[in-house]
């Protein structure tokens, strides 16, 4: 992603993803209590912004983002907490959420009925990065494109980004009957706290980063070492040949490019909009 967003610990840490959802779901804030909702208005592409009212995380580069493609679109608004910001569209306060697509996705599988994701307005990648000249770099990025290619990426996409199932896993690969690791071990660094990529719950490491690491080391019949470190630590990590491969959230840009090698991507994405949707089936009134 383009910033860490530390904040998203207290979201999904404790008991699981779903109990971190769960537990900041409503705050009781006064802000939340007992306002009526405005009427959700439509929100398709760009234009539709205009002269609506638009969250953001104190901070980052959404709205940047945003005003260099069409200037004074939205009026925008800064949150400390992703989990306020969501709310206050629930409740109308705000018209749109500015986000990172992954993030987006998960808010609109946690409230289906209130929440979607409108569209992007800015493109994003994430992969995996090695030191400069690597040649695993090469090797990562072919199969890869072949998880592309068949439909596993989107896949696991669905698994950890649009979905809020508590019960989750890595999935133990077992298909290769000639697999036994060894053909090396990847040092992997992350840092786990960036949801729903790579994040701490049950006590293993989850999300879709890690699926597809294990997923590509296990065609290459390699093993994979997990290493927990800072995001900021990374790039340095890698460049220093502490580790072979770091990832999570990485975003590539030419300015990374002057100091690894990445992957071809594993996740194609951007800065999303999430919106309120329209036409909503109200639940009927208690008698």
């Amino acid at each position: 992603m383009f910033i860490k967003k530390t904040f998203l610990s207290c979201l999904f840490l404790g008991l699981a993803a779903l109990a971190g959802l769960t537990a900041c779901k409503d705050q009781g804030s006064p802000l939340f209590s007992s306002d009526t909702p405005a009427e959700p208005v439509e929100i398709r592409e760009l234009a539709d912004l205009a002269g609506k009212k638009a969250g953001y995380l104190e901070g980052g580069v959404f709205p940047h983002l945003l005003k260099t493609l069409q200037p004074d679109i939205a009026e925008f608004q800064a949150f400390h907490y992703t989990q306020f910001m969501v709310q206050a569209l629930r409740k109308g306060k705000i018209d749109a959420v500015l986000e990172d697509e992954p993030i987006a996705l998960l808010w609109a599988a946690y409230y289906p009925e209130d929440l979607h994701v409108a569209f992007n307005y800015a493109d994003d990648s994430y992969a995996f990065a090695t030191c400069k000249g690597n040649p695993l770099s090469e090797r990562l990025s072919a199969v890869i494109q072949q998880l592309e290619q068949s439909g596993e990426l989107e896949r696991f996409k669905e698994k950890w980004c649009k979905s809020i199932d508590q019960n989750r896993r890595i999935t133990k690969w077992n298909h290769k009957k000639d697999y036994d690791g060894s053909a090396g071990t990847i040092r992997y660094a992350t840092d786990p706290t960036q949801v729903p990529m790579a994040y701490m719950a049950y006590n293993e490491l989850m999300g879709m980063d890690i699926e597809v690491i294990n997923r590509v080391a296990y065609e290459l019949n390699m093993k994979v070492e997990y290493i927990k470190k800072d995001f900021a630590e990374l790039l340095d990590a890698v460049q220093n040949n502490q580790v072979d491969l770091v990832g999570g959230c990485l975003s590539i840009t030419p300015k990374r490019n002057d100091r690894v090698d990445f992957t071809y991507p594993y996740y194609k994405g951007g800065m999303a909009v999430l919106v309120r949707n329209v036409n909503k089936k109200e639940a009927p009134k208690a008698e």
